[in-house]
Protein backbone atom coordinates (compact mmCIF):
# COMPACT_ATOMS: atom_id res chain seq x y z
CA UNK A 1 0.00 0.00 0.00
CA UNK A 2 1.09 3.48 -0.47
CA UNK A 3 1.20 6.34 2.18
CA UNK A 4 2.12 10.07 0.95
CA UNK A 5 4.09 11.20 4.06
CA UNK A 6 4.37 15.33 4.14
CA UNK A 7 7.90 16.23 4.68
CA UNK A 8 9.78 18.98 5.98
CA UNK A 9 9.84 21.38 3.59
CA UNK A 10 11.62 24.83 3.41
CA UNK A 11 9.86 26.85 0.59
CA UNK A 12 12.15 29.30 -1.65
CA UNK A 13 9.33 31.68 -1.36
CA UNK A 14 6.06 32.60 1.49
CA UNK A 15 2.90 34.29 0.54
CA UNK A 16 1.98 37.03 2.49
CA UNK A 17 -0.89 37.04 2.26
CA UNK A 18 -3.96 35.50 0.34
CA UNK A 19 -3.31 37.65 -2.93
CA UNK A 20 -3.25 35.69 -6.60
CA UNK A 21 -0.23 34.81 -7.10
CA UNK A 22 1.99 33.43 -10.08
CA UNK A 23 5.06 31.23 -9.80
CA UNK A 24 8.21 31.96 -11.75
CA UNK A 25 10.96 29.48 -12.78
CA UNK A 26 12.73 30.18 -9.28
CA UNK A 27 9.74 29.82 -7.25
CA UNK A 28 9.94 25.70 -7.38
CA UNK A 29 8.64 25.63 -3.61
CA UNK A 30 5.99 27.65 -2.75
CA UNK A 31 4.18 28.52 1.16
CA UNK A 32 0.72 29.72 0.30
CA UNK A 33 -2.11 30.94 2.68
CA UNK A 34 -5.73 29.51 2.97
CA UNK A 35 -7.88 30.77 -0.24
CA UNK A 36 -5.42 31.90 -2.22
CA UNK A 37 -4.88 30.85 -5.89
CA UNK A 38 -1.50 29.81 -7.64
CA UNK A 39 -1.01 30.26 -11.38
CA UNK A 40 1.51 28.07 -13.05
CA UNK A 41 3.64 29.74 -15.58
CA UNK A 42 3.38 28.10 -18.59
CA UNK A 43 5.09 25.28 -20.39
CA UNK A 44 8.16 25.84 -22.57
CA UNK A 45 10.61 22.99 -23.95
CA UNK A 46 12.74 24.05 -21.57
CA UNK A 47 10.64 23.34 -18.36
CA UNK A 48 10.40 19.94 -19.46
CA UNK A 49 11.05 18.07 -16.78
CA UNK A 50 10.65 20.58 -13.85
CA UNK A 51 8.88 20.26 -10.45
CA UNK A 52 6.92 23.03 -8.51
CA UNK A 53 5.58 21.96 -4.98
CA UNK A 54 3.06 23.87 -3.02
CA UNK A 55 2.15 23.49 0.51
CA UNK A 56 -0.47 24.98 2.90
CA UNK A 57 1.65 26.66 5.63
CA UNK A 58 -1.11 26.72 7.89
CA UNK A 59 -4.56 25.31 9.08
CA UNK A 60 -7.11 24.81 6.54
CA UNK A 61 -9.58 27.01 6.03
CA UNK A 62 -10.23 27.23 2.32
CA UNK A 63 -8.99 25.53 -0.54
CA UNK A 64 -5.94 26.43 -2.03
CA UNK A 65 -5.85 26.44 -5.67
CA UNK A 66 -3.07 26.15 -8.04
CA UNK A 67 -4.07 27.13 -11.73
CA UNK A 68 -2.82 25.92 -14.87
CA UNK A 69 -1.18 28.36 -16.74
CA UNK A 70 -1.87 29.40 -20.35
CA UNK A 71 -3.68 25.84 -21.92
CA UNK A 72 -1.74 23.27 -20.57
CA UNK A 73 -3.50 21.33 -18.18
CA UNK A 74 -2.93 19.42 -14.92
CA UNK A 75 -3.78 15.80 -15.60
CA UNK A 76 -6.38 16.79 -17.81
CA UNK A 77 -7.84 19.53 -15.21
CA UNK A 78 -7.37 23.60 -15.17
CA UNK A 79 -6.35 23.14 -11.77
CA UNK A 80 -5.62 21.27 -8.41
CA UNK A 81 -6.93 22.38 -4.72
CA UNK A 82 -5.47 21.81 -2.01
CA UNK A 83 -8.11 20.84 0.94
CA UNK A 84 -6.45 19.68 4.18
CA UNK A 85 -4.28 21.21 6.64
CA UNK A 86 -0.73 21.86 5.59
CA UNK A 87 -1.62 19.91 2.20
CA UNK A 88 0.48 19.86 -0.24
CA UNK A 89 1.34 18.97 -4.01
CA UNK A 90 3.72 18.39 -5.81
CA UNK A 91 3.68 18.71 -10.01
CA UNK A 92 6.60 18.28 -12.79
CA UNK A 93 5.84 19.72 -16.03
CA UNK A 94 5.33 17.28 -19.37
CA UNK A 95 4.50 18.35 -22.46
CA UNK A 96 1.74 20.96 -22.63
CA UNK A 97 0.26 19.18 -19.38
CA UNK A 98 1.40 19.36 -15.27
CA UNK A 99 1.24 15.78 -13.89
CA UNK A 100 0.76 15.44 -9.69
CA UNK A 101 3.77 13.71 -7.89
CA UNK A 102 3.34 13.00 -4.22
CA UNK A 103 6.18 11.60 -1.93
CA UNK A 104 5.41 7.56 -0.72
CA UNK A 105 6.28 5.05 1.45
CA UNK A 106 5.44 1.59 0.96
CA UNK A 107 5.17 -1.05 4.42
CA UNK A 108 5.58 -3.97 4.27
CA UNK A 109 3.39 -6.59 5.88
CA UNK A 110 5.31 -7.42 9.00
CA UNK A 111 6.63 -4.02 9.25
CA UNK A 112 5.26 -0.85 11.77
CA UNK A 113 4.32 2.11 10.29
CA UNK A 114 5.31 4.94 12.69
CA UNK A 115 3.85 8.10 12.30
CA UNK A 116 5.44 11.42 13.53
CA UNK A 117 3.06 13.50 11.98
CA UNK A 118 0.83 13.24 9.36
CA UNK A 119 0.16 10.15 6.98
CA UNK A 120 -2.50 10.49 3.73
CA UNK A 121 -2.94 7.98 1.46
CA UNK A 122 -4.95 7.51 -1.92
CA UNK A 123 -5.83 4.01 -0.95
CA UNK A 124 -9.38 3.55 -0.11
CA UNK A 125 -8.09 1.02 2.58
CA UNK A 126 -5.48 -0.05 5.32
CA UNK A 127 -4.79 -3.76 5.11
CA UNK A 128 -3.01 -5.28 8.05
CA UNK A 129 -2.08 -8.68 7.35
CA UNK A 130 -3.52 -10.40 10.31
CA UNK A 131 -1.88 -14.01 9.59
CA UNK A 132 0.44 -14.87 11.93
CA UNK A 133 0.56 -18.51 12.52
CA UNK A 134 4.52 -17.82 13.28
CA UNK A 135 5.87 -20.06 16.73
CA UNK A 136 5.83 -17.24 19.69
CA UNK A 137 3.16 -15.00 17.61
CA UNK A 138 0.19 -13.54 19.77
CA UNK A 139 -3.45 -13.91 18.39
CA UNK A 140 -4.51 -10.47 19.29
CA UNK A 141 -0.63 -9.19 17.87
CA UNK A 142 -2.16 -7.50 15.06
CA UNK A 143 -2.63 -4.00 16.26
CA UNK A 144 -2.22 0.01 15.79
CA UNK A 145 -0.80 1.67 18.99
CA UNK A 146 -0.64 5.03 19.28
CA UNK A 147 2.08 6.87 21.90
CA UNK A 148 1.26 9.83 23.43
CA UNK A 149 4.08 11.86 24.11
CA UNK A 150 7.26 11.07 24.55
CA UNK A 151 7.16 9.44 28.07
CA UNK A 152 3.02 8.23 28.09
CA UNK A 153 1.35 4.92 27.70
CA UNK A 154 0.65 3.61 24.58
CA UNK A 155 -3.16 3.36 23.52
CA UNK A 156 -3.72 0.30 21.50
CA UNK A 157 -6.74 -1.06 18.66
CA UNK A 158 -6.35 -4.44 18.60
CA UNK A 159 -7.61 -7.78 16.48
CA UNK A 160 -8.72 -9.71 18.93
CA UNK A 161 -8.35 -13.60 17.76
CA UNK A 162 -10.62 -15.19 20.27
CA UNK A 163 -13.43 -12.91 20.30
CA UNK A 164 -13.72 -11.97 16.68
CA UNK A 165 -13.64 -8.55 17.13
CA UNK A 166 -11.67 -5.49 17.70
CA UNK A 167 -10.93 -3.72 20.68
CA UNK A 168 -9.93 -0.29 22.70
CA UNK A 169 -7.55 -1.24 25.25
CA UNK A 170 -6.62 2.03 27.83
CA UNK A 171 -8.23 5.01 26.84
CA UNK A 172 -11.74 6.04 24.95
CA UNK A 173 -12.66 6.44 21.45
CA UNK A 174 -13.40 10.18 20.15
CA UNK A 175 -15.19 10.07 16.93
CA UNK A 176 -15.97 13.30 15.05
CA UNK A 177 -18.42 12.62 12.44
CA UNK A 178 -21.38 9.90 11.55
CA UNK A 179 -20.16 5.98 12.83
CA UNK A 180 -21.77 3.29 11.36
CA UNK A 181 -21.70 -0.10 12.75
CA UNK A 182 -22.51 -3.06 11.54
CA UNK A 183 -22.77 -5.53 14.60
CA UNK A 184 -22.45 -6.49 18.20
CA UNK A 185 -20.44 -3.23 20.28
CA UNK A 186 -19.36 -3.77 23.82
CA UNK A 187 -18.33 -0.63 25.39
CA UNK A 188 -17.23 -1.29 29.15
CA UNK A 189 -17.12 2.22 29.78
CA UNK A 190 -18.73 5.46 29.37
CA UNK A 191 -20.25 6.25 26.49
CA UNK A 192 -20.97 10.04 25.35
CA UNK A 193 -22.37 11.06 22.17
CA UNK A 194 -22.56 14.85 21.39
CA UNK A 195 -23.81 14.79 18.18
CA UNK A 196 -27.00 12.67 16.35
CA UNK A 197 -26.89 8.93 17.17
CA UNK A 198 -28.87 6.96 14.97
CA UNK A 199 -29.82 3.03 16.27
CA UNK A 200 -31.96 1.14 12.98
CA UNK A 201 -32.07 -1.93 15.74
CA UNK A 202 -33.11 -0.76 18.42
CA UNK A 203 -31.42 -0.63 21.61
CA UNK A 204 -31.93 -3.23 24.40
CA UNK A 205 -30.54 -2.83 28.47
CA UNK A 206 -30.48 -5.61 30.23
CA UNK A 207 -31.18 -3.82 33.67
CA UNK A 208 -34.38 -3.37 32.48
CA UNK A 209 -33.99 0.46 32.82
CA UNK A 210 -32.67 3.28 30.38
CA UNK A 211 -30.23 5.65 32.95
CA UNK A 212 -29.50 8.92 31.45
CA UNK A 213 -26.91 11.18 34.47
CA UNK A 214 -29.50 9.67 37.20
CA UNK A 215 -28.69 6.87 39.28
CA UNK A 216 -32.03 6.22 40.35
CA UNK A 217 -33.14 4.97 36.79
CA UNK A 218 -35.16 7.90 35.50
CA UNK A 219 -34.81 8.78 32.04
CA UNK A 220 -33.63 12.45 32.02
CA UNK A 221 -32.95 14.64 28.73
CA UNK A 222 -31.80 18.12 28.56
CA UNK A 223 -32.32 18.89 25.31
CA UNK A 224 -35.07 18.63 22.94
CA UNK A 225 -36.74 15.02 22.40
CA UNK A 226 -37.65 14.20 18.69
CA UNK A 227 -39.60 10.73 18.55
CA UNK A 228 -40.65 9.28 14.76
CA UNK A 229 -43.15 6.92 14.67
CA UNK A 230 -45.96 5.59 17.36
CA UNK A 231 -45.45 6.34 20.47
CA UNK A 232 -47.17 4.49 23.95
CA UNK A 233 -46.38 5.45 27.43
CA UNK A 234 -48.13 3.08 30.18
CA UNK A 235 -48.82 5.42 33.23
CA UNK A 236 -49.49 8.70 34.03
CA UNK A 237 -47.99 11.49 31.99
CA UNK A 238 -46.99 14.68 33.58
CA UNK A 239 -45.52 17.77 32.09
CA UNK A 240 -44.31 20.68 33.60
CA UNK A 241 -43.55 23.81 31.40
CA UNK A 242 -45.07 26.78 30.20
CA UNK A 243 -46.41 25.55 26.22
CA UNK A 244 -47.69 21.97 25.48
CA UNK A 245 -48.14 21.60 21.64
CA UNK A 246 -49.99 19.02 19.77
CA UNK A 247 -49.65 18.95 15.86
CA UNK A 248 -51.89 16.38 15.34
CA UNK A 249 -55.25 16.43 13.17
CA UNK A 250 -57.32 13.84 15.27
CA UNK A 251 -56.80 13.89 19.12
CA UNK A 252 -58.89 11.70 21.27
CA UNK A 253 -59.25 11.29 24.74
CA UNK A 254 -60.97 9.11 26.83
CA UNK A 255 -61.88 11.59 30.07
CA UNK A 256 -65.13 12.75 29.83
CA UNK A 257 -64.31 15.42 32.11
CA UNK A 258 -61.64 18.12 31.09
CA UNK A 259 -60.51 19.82 34.06
CA UNK A 260 -59.23 23.87 33.44
CA UNK A 261 -57.46 25.96 35.63
CA UNK A 262 -55.10 23.68 37.85
CA UNK A 263 -54.96 20.71 39.37
CA UNK A 264 -55.48 21.69 42.69
CA UNK A 265 -58.45 23.91 44.30
CA UNK A 266 -57.25 27.56 43.55
CA UNK A 267 -56.67 29.69 46.87
CA UNK A 268 -57.70 33.17 45.35
CA UNK A 269 -59.32 34.57 42.30
CA UNK A 270 -56.48 34.99 39.36
CA UNK A 271 -59.30 36.78 37.17
CA UNK A 272 -58.58 34.82 34.22
CA UNK A 273 -61.06 33.07 31.80
CA UNK A 274 -61.70 29.44 31.60
CA UNK A 275 -62.40 27.95 28.25
CA UNK A 276 -60.98 27.05 24.78
CA UNK A 277 -59.22 29.84 22.41
CA UNK A 278 -59.32 28.97 18.80
CA UNK A 279 -57.80 29.77 15.21
CA UNK A 280 -59.75 30.32 12.34
CA UNK A 281 -60.19 32.82 8.83
CA UNK A 282 -63.02 34.49 7.62
CA UNK A 283 -62.04 34.69 3.98
CA UNK A 284 -60.31 37.91 4.71
CA UNK A 285 -58.08 37.77 7.76
CA UNK A 286 -57.20 35.16 10.69
CA UNK A 287 -59.04 35.19 13.54
CA UNK A 288 -58.73 34.19 17.57
CA UNK A 289 -61.54 32.87 18.75
CA UNK A 290 -62.84 32.28 22.57
CA UNK A 291 -65.87 30.23 23.81
CA UNK A 292 -66.00 29.57 27.57
CA UNK A 293 -66.25 31.31 31.56
CA UNK A 294 -65.99 35.02 31.53
CA UNK A 295 -64.69 35.31 35.13
CA UNK A 296 -65.29 39.38 35.07
CA UNK A 297 -68.84 38.31 34.08
CA UNK A 298 -69.53 34.83 35.39
CA UNK A 299 -70.96 34.41 32.39
CA UNK A 300 -70.32 31.53 29.56
CA UNK A 301 -69.63 33.75 26.35
CA UNK A 302 -68.41 33.66 22.62
CA UNK A 303 -66.42 35.82 21.59
CA UNK A 304 -65.27 35.22 17.39
CA UNK A 305 -62.97 38.00 17.08
CA UNK A 306 -61.14 37.74 20.19
CA UNK A 307 -57.91 39.54 22.08
CA UNK A 308 -56.42 37.50 24.74
CA UNK A 309 -54.14 39.84 27.17
CA UNK A 310 -52.86 37.04 29.42
CA UNK A 311 -56.04 34.94 29.33
CA UNK A 312 -58.40 37.42 29.74
CA UNK A 313 -60.67 37.65 26.41
CA UNK A 314 -62.37 40.47 24.84
CA UNK A 315 -63.81 41.80 21.90
CA UNK A 316 -67.85 41.60 20.74
CA UNK A 317 -69.96 39.10 21.95
CA UNK A 318 -70.78 36.62 18.72
CA UNK A 319 -74.11 34.34 17.83
CA UNK A 320 -75.17 30.79 18.53
CA UNK A 321 -77.13 28.80 16.98
CA UNK A 322 -79.51 26.06 18.92
CA UNK A 323 -82.70 23.76 17.90
CA UNK A 324 -84.36 23.97 21.39
CA UNK A 325 -83.58 26.38 24.48
CA UNK A 326 -84.79 25.40 27.96
CA UNK A 327 -84.49 28.25 29.96
CA UNK A 328 -85.44 29.82 33.33
CA UNK A 329 -85.07 33.28 32.70
CA UNK A 330 -83.93 35.25 29.48
CA UNK A 331 -82.50 38.94 30.27
CA UNK A 332 -81.13 41.10 27.82
CA UNK A 333 -77.14 41.55 28.65
CA UNK A 334 -74.87 44.66 28.78
CA UNK A 335 -76.25 47.52 26.76
CA UNK A 336 -78.65 46.39 25.11
CA UNK A 337 -82.49 47.27 25.34
CA UNK A 338 -83.86 44.86 23.81
CA UNK A 339 -84.08 41.05 23.48
CA UNK A 340 -84.19 40.19 19.51
CA UNK A 341 -85.27 36.48 18.47
CA UNK A 342 -84.93 36.73 14.86
CA UNK A 343 -86.95 33.14 14.46
CA UNK A 344 -90.59 32.39 15.98
CA UNK A 345 -90.52 31.91 20.16
CA UNK A 346 -92.58 28.74 20.73
CA UNK A 347 -93.30 28.56 24.93
CA UNK A 348 -95.97 26.08 26.61
CA UNK A 349 -96.08 28.14 29.27
CA UNK A 350 -96.77 32.12 30.08
CA UNK A 351 -94.12 34.41 28.75
CA UNK A 352 -93.74 37.48 31.01
CA UNK A 353 -91.21 40.49 29.42
CA UNK A 354 -90.05 43.36 31.86
CA UNK A 355 -90.23 45.25 28.82
CA UNK A 356 -91.23 45.90 25.32
CA UNK A 357 -92.06 43.01 23.32
CA UNK A 358 -91.28 43.40 19.29
CA UNK A 359 -93.00 40.41 17.09
CA UNK A 360 -91.50 41.32 14.31
CA UNK A 361 -92.66 38.01 12.64
CA UNK A 362 -96.13 38.19 14.31
CA UNK A 363 -97.63 36.99 17.70
CA UNK A 364 -99.69 33.50 17.11
CA UNK A 365 -101.74 30.65 19.21
CA UNK A 366 -102.25 27.35 18.68
CA UNK A 367 -105.75 27.43 20.38
CA UNK A 368 -107.92 30.35 21.76
CA UNK A 369 -107.15 34.01 22.23
CA UNK A 370 -104.21 35.59 23.03
CA UNK A 371 -103.84 38.03 25.97
CA UNK A 372 -101.69 40.55 26.58
CA UNK A 373 -101.65 41.92 30.10
CA UNK A 374 -99.24 45.10 31.23
CA UNK A 375 -100.39 44.48 34.94
CA UNK A 376 -103.06 47.14 34.58
CA UNK A 377 -104.68 46.98 31.70
CA UNK A 378 -105.46 43.59 29.79
CA UNK A 379 -106.17 43.07 26.06
CA UNK A 380 -107.25 40.25 24.00
CA UNK A 381 -107.30 39.22 20.48
CA UNK A 382 -109.94 36.94 20.44
CA UNK A 383 -110.23 33.57 18.37
CA UNK A 384 -112.18 35.54 15.98
CA UNK A 385 -110.26 38.42 15.68
CA UNK A 386 -112.05 40.54 17.88
CA UNK A 387 -110.32 42.54 20.31
CA UNK A 388 -111.40 43.56 23.71
CA UNK A 389 -109.95 46.03 25.24
CA UNK A 390 -108.35 49.33 24.32
CA UNK A 391 -105.43 48.66 21.95
CA UNK A 392 -102.92 51.33 21.28
CA UNK A 393 -100.16 51.44 18.56
CA UNK A 394 -96.79 53.23 19.30
CA UNK A 395 -94.87 51.72 16.59
CA UNK A 396 -94.81 49.96 13.01
CA UNK A 397 -98.04 47.25 12.88
CA UNK A 398 -98.37 44.37 10.55
CA UNK A 399 -101.13 42.46 10.08
CA UNK A 400 -101.27 39.39 7.64
CA UNK A 401 -105.23 39.89 7.37
CA UNK A 402 -108.02 42.37 7.12
CA UNK A 403 -107.94 44.64 10.08
CA UNK A 404 -112.66 46.22 10.46
CA UNK A 405 -112.25 49.12 12.60
CA UNK A 406 -115.45 50.58 13.34
CA UNK A 407 -114.79 54.78 13.91
CA UNK A 408 -111.60 56.65 14.07
CA UNK A 409 -108.16 54.91 14.43
CA UNK A 410 -105.16 56.68 15.09
CA UNK A 411 -101.73 55.73 14.61
CA UNK A 412 -98.51 57.21 16.01
CA UNK A 413 -96.41 55.06 13.81
CA UNK A 414 -97.01 53.95 10.18
CA UNK A 415 -99.40 51.24 9.12
CA UNK A 416 -98.46 48.70 5.69
CA UNK A 417 -101.40 47.54 4.12
CA UNK A 418 -100.30 44.50 1.88
CA UNK A 419 -103.71 43.56 0.95
CA UNK A 420 -105.22 47.16 0.53
CA UNK A 421 -106.91 49.82 2.54
CA UNK A 422 -110.43 50.82 1.68
CA UNK A 423 -113.54 52.03 3.39
CA UNK A 424 -117.14 50.61 3.07
CA UNK A 425 -118.43 54.27 3.12
CA UNK A 426 -117.04 57.50 2.93
CA UNK A 427 -113.78 58.76 2.12
CA UNK A 428 -110.54 57.29 3.04
CA UNK A 429 -108.23 60.14 4.12
CA UNK A 430 -104.37 59.34 5.69
CA UNK A 431 -102.52 62.08 7.28
CA UNK A 432 -99.45 62.78 9.19
CA UNK A 433 -97.45 64.83 11.12
CA UNK A 434 -96.01 66.74 8.01
CA UNK A 435 -97.96 66.08 5.27
CA UNK A 436 -99.97 62.98 3.39
CA UNK A 437 -97.78 60.40 1.57
CA UNK A 438 -100.18 60.77 -1.70
CA UNK A 439 -98.76 64.43 -1.75
CA UNK A 440 -95.19 64.13 -1.44
CA UNK A 441 -93.59 63.54 -5.11
CA UNK A 442 -90.23 60.78 -4.42
CA UNK A 443 -87.26 61.07 -6.54
CA UNK A 444 -86.46 59.40 -9.32
CA UNK A 445 -84.26 57.19 -8.18
CA UNK A 446 -86.50 56.13 -5.47
CA UNK A 447 -87.17 52.35 -5.81
CA UNK A 448 -89.58 51.54 -2.67
CA UNK A 449 -92.92 51.41 -2.87
CA UNK A 450 -94.60 54.13 -1.74
CA UNK A 451 -97.42 55.59 -3.89
CA UNK A 452 -96.31 57.42 -7.24
CA UNK A 453 -97.76 60.40 -8.06
CA UNK A 454 -98.47 62.12 -10.92
CA UNK A 455 -95.64 64.63 -11.19
CA UNK A 456 -93.28 61.57 -10.52
CA UNK A 457 -94.84 59.62 -13.54
CA UNK A 458 -94.21 63.10 -15.73
CA UNK A 459 -90.65 62.96 -14.56
CA UNK A 460 -90.12 59.43 -15.28
CA UNK A 461 -89.71 60.30 -19.29
CA UNK A 462 -86.70 60.48 -21.01
CA UNK A 463 -84.95 63.78 -19.96
CA UNK A 464 -82.25 64.90 -23.01
CA UNK A 465 -78.99 66.70 -21.66
CA UNK A 466 -76.24 67.27 -24.34
CA UNK A 467 -72.66 66.75 -23.76
CA UNK A 468 -69.46 68.34 -25.65
CA UNK A 469 -66.52 67.34 -23.51
CA UNK A 470 -65.90 63.66 -21.56
CA UNK A 471 -68.59 62.88 -19.11
CA UNK A 472 -68.74 61.25 -15.52
CA UNK A 473 -72.47 59.68 -14.68
CA UNK A 474 -74.22 61.62 -11.69
CA UNK A 475 -77.29 59.88 -10.15
CA UNK A 476 -79.61 62.26 -11.56
CA UNK A 477 -78.75 60.80 -15.42
CA UNK A 478 -80.77 57.98 -14.12
CA UNK A 479 -83.85 57.09 -16.98
CA UNK A 480 -82.44 59.99 -18.80
CA UNK A 481 -80.82 60.61 -22.85
CA UNK A 482 -77.81 61.78 -22.99
CA UNK A 483 -76.44 62.41 -26.21
CA UNK A 484 -73.11 63.39 -27.54
CA UNK A 485 -72.46 65.98 -29.98
CA UNK A 486 -68.83 66.61 -30.75
CA UNK A 487 -66.35 66.29 -33.56
CA UNK A 488 -63.53 64.61 -31.21
CA UNK A 489 -63.73 61.27 -29.45
CA UNK A 490 -65.59 61.39 -25.88
CA UNK A 491 -65.48 59.38 -22.81
CA UNK A 492 -68.81 58.66 -21.02
CA UNK A 493 -67.43 57.01 -17.84
CA UNK A 494 -69.87 54.91 -15.39
CA UNK A 495 -68.63 55.64 -11.46
CA UNK A 496 -67.76 53.07 -9.21
CA UNK A 497 -71.18 52.04 -6.92
CA UNK A 498 -68.75 52.73 -3.98
CA UNK A 499 -68.87 56.51 -4.67
CA UNK A 500 -72.02 56.74 -6.97
CA UNK A 501 -75.03 54.30 -6.25
CA UNK A 502 -76.91 54.08 -8.71
CA UNK A 503 -80.02 51.59 -7.86
CA UNK A 504 -80.53 48.33 -9.18
CA UNK A 505 -82.37 48.29 -12.50
CA UNK A 506 -81.40 51.82 -13.26
CA UNK A 507 -81.30 52.38 -17.28
CA UNK A 508 -79.43 55.23 -19.36
CA UNK A 509 -79.55 56.12 -23.27
CA UNK A 510 -76.07 57.41 -24.64
CA UNK A 511 -76.36 59.19 -28.18
CA UNK A 512 -73.94 59.56 -30.81
CA UNK A 513 -74.90 62.92 -32.20
CA UNK A 514 -71.80 64.58 -33.72
CA UNK A 515 -69.36 62.51 -35.93
CA UNK A 516 -66.77 61.73 -32.67
CA UNK A 517 -66.55 58.44 -31.34
CA UNK A 518 -68.31 57.83 -27.82
CA UNK A 519 -65.96 55.28 -25.51
CA UNK A 520 -68.51 53.72 -22.84
CA UNK A 521 -66.14 53.09 -19.70
CA UNK A 522 -66.46 51.50 -15.99
CA UNK A 523 -63.97 52.49 -13.14
CA UNK A 524 -63.76 49.67 -10.60
CA UNK A 525 -67.09 47.41 -11.23
CA UNK A 526 -67.81 45.64 -14.18
CA UNK A 527 -69.43 46.24 -17.62
CA UNK A 528 -70.71 43.01 -20.04
CA UNK A 529 -71.02 43.86 -23.52
CA UNK A 530 -71.35 41.85 -26.14
CA UNK A 531 -67.82 40.66 -27.58
CA UNK A 532 -66.73 43.47 -24.85
CA UNK A 533 -67.75 45.78 -27.27
CA UNK A 534 -67.98 49.63 -25.84
CA UNK A 535 -67.74 51.98 -28.94
CA UNK A 536 -70.90 53.71 -30.09
CA UNK A 537 -70.93 52.04 -34.17
CA UNK A 538 -71.75 54.88 -35.95
CA UNK A 539 -73.22 58.67 -36.16
CA UNK A 540 -76.84 59.30 -34.73
CA UNK A 541 -76.36 55.33 -33.17
CA UNK A 542 -77.52 54.70 -29.71
CA UNK A 543 -76.82 52.28 -26.85
CA UNK A 544 -78.30 51.50 -23.65
CA UNK A 545 -76.94 51.16 -19.98
CA UNK A 546 -79.07 49.12 -17.48
CA UNK A 547 -77.61 48.40 -13.83
CA UNK A 548 -77.98 44.46 -13.30
CA UNK A 549 -76.69 44.30 -9.78
CA UNK A 550 -74.25 46.90 -7.29
CA UNK A 551 -71.55 45.77 -9.08
CA UNK A 552 -72.43 45.08 -12.33
CA UNK A 553 -74.01 46.73 -15.91
CA UNK A 554 -75.40 45.33 -19.05
CA UNK A 555 -74.60 47.49 -22.10
CA UNK A 556 -76.08 46.99 -25.75
CA UNK A 557 -77.01 48.85 -29.25
CA UNK A 558 -75.04 49.77 -31.33
CA UNK A 559 -71.58 48.88 -30.88
CA UNK A 560 -68.23 48.16 -31.95
CA UNK A 561 -65.19 46.95 -30.92
CA UNK A 562 -63.40 50.49 -31.94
Amino acid sequence: MTFLVDNNLKATKVAANSDPATLGLADAQYLAKSGQTITLPVITASMVGRSFLVKLGEPHSSDVTVSRGGTDTIEGNTSYKITSDYGFVELIASTEKWLVVKESKEVANDEALRINKRTETTDPSILINADRTGAGQEADAVAIAVQRGTTGADAKIKWNEASDRWEIASHGLHVDGNTSIDGNTSIGGTLAVSGLTSLNGGIAVDTNKFTVADETGNTLIAGTLEVTGDTTLTGNLTVNGTTTTVNSTTTTVDDPIFTLGGDTAPASDDNKDRGIEFRWHNGTAAKVGFFGYDDSQELFTCIPDATNTSEVFSGTEGDAKFSTIYSNFIRRYGGATSVTVASPLSTDETLTTLGVLNANAGISTTSGGLTIDSFTNAVTINANGSVTGTLGVTGATTLSSTLAVTGNTTATGSIYANGGIGTTSGNLFLSGATGTFLDQTPTLTDNSTRVATTEFVQKAALGVSTKTANYTLALTDAGSLIEFNSAFNRTLTIPANASVAFPIGSQIVVARLGSGKVDIAITSDTLYSVSSNKYISNQYGAVTLVKRTSTTWYLFGDLSAS
